[in-house]
């Protein structure tokens, strides 16, 4: 893929992604351990799980580098507003790294 087209892919992944945070600033706060069933993901372990996969294994990922995921514990972020500053956070780390790959590291 030349840098052309993944800095578009770039941009429209932006969008998902602020797609995706619109949903979860609707969660109230109180929600945020709330699983549909006891043992499943809470809506904050699957928010904790996508930005801490993005981050520690895509982004690591695309560096060459190993994998850092860990889990999606509360350890991340134990409450509601912790959960989005983690996920928001994250992100930007994330589209930083794959911003500065190069045409080269995209090819290999």
């Amino acid at each position: 893929m030349d840098l052309e087209n993944f800095h578009s892919f770039l941009d429209h992944y932006e969008k998902l992604r602020e797609r995706t945070l619109r949903v979860a600033r609707c969660i109230p706060p109180k929600k945020i351990d709330w699983a549909c069933k006891e043992g499943m993901f809470t809506l904050g372990d699957i928010l904790r799980h996508i930005a801490a996969i993005e981050r520690f294994m895509y982004a690591e990922n695309a560096q060459f580098k190993p994998s850092r995921y860990a889990g999606h514990g509360k350890d991340l972020a134990d409450h509601a507003a912790a959960v989005m500053e983690f996920v928001t956070s994250t992100h930007k780390e994330s589209m930083e790294i794959f911003r500065r790959l190069t045409a080269e590291e995209l090819t290999s």
